[in-house]
């Protein structure tokens, strides 16, 4: 059975590039505004989840490495502006992942639509 967060969103159009030693992801992520998570998170006012936001970039990793993963460290999240499922469903989401060290992955990810960032984040995910 799916994870409830995973029919929230879903990924889409997926391109890698390099720069430098680090790897470049960018995506589409696009809300379903129907889902249930937003009839709570707010009634009336949809905002989508910090979390659903993480899990996301979290998945994206996931699909890249092939391989399960865990955030160990969230050094740098900022929420600058709230994600309305209802007016912005679709977004873009672009992620730099540094090569594995004996701490992980360094991952900075920035989830934005046009000229609107809505989040930062810089964390390390470990294989599980």
């Amino acid at each position: 059975m799916p994870r409830s967060s995973e029919s929230a969103y879903s990924i889409k159009n997926t391109t890698q590039s390099k720069s430098g030693n680090d790897t470049i992801l960018k995506n589409q992520l696009v809300f379903d505004k129907n889902h249930d998570i937003f009839k709570g998170h707010f009634p009336g006012h949809p905002i989508v989840p910090g979390v659903l936001q993480i899990e996301a970039i979290k998945q994206i990793v996931e699909s890249y490495l092939s391989q399960s993963i865990m955030l160990t460290k969230g050094e740098n999240i900022k929420f600058l502006a709230s994600i309305n499922p209802n007016i912005t469903s679709t977004l873009e989401c672009q992620i730099t992942m540094s090569p594995e060290t004996n701490n992980g992955y360094e991952v900075r990810a920035i989830i934005s639509k046009d000229q609107t960032v809505f989040m930062k984040f810089n964390g390390i995910f470990v294989k599980t």
